[in-house]
């Protein structure tokens, strides 16, 4: 792996997440290049969550090249879920 390479899959790991998704409740699974989104969606639809994904925030990340956030934000997205709210228990009236 090249070092910038390094630097940048530490910051994608590093990054907190959107403070306003996870308020809503999705959970920050990952963060992907686009040839592995679909697959992880596909997955996590199959298992029952909802699927919310967007692109990656390099404002977020400190520790890359401005180079490399040109090349994230093009080409990486993050992966959030939760599950749906009629799975949530309590949430459905008796």
């Amino acid at each position: 792996m090249e070092p910038e390479d390094a630097n940048i899959h530490q910051a994608l790991i590093d990054s907190p997440g959107d403070p306003d998704l996870l308020a809503q409740g999705w959970q920050k699974r990952f963060t992907a290049d686009e040839s592995r989104i679909e697959e992880a969606v596909s997955l996590y639809e199959k298992l029952g969550f909802e699927i919310c994904v967007v692109a990656v925030k390099t404002s977020e990340m400190n520790s890359i090249c401005e180079g490399c956030r040109v090349f994230v934000e093009c080409n990486y997205s993050t992966i959030y879920t939760r599950k749906h709210e009629r799975e949530v228990p309590g949430s459905h009236e008796s």
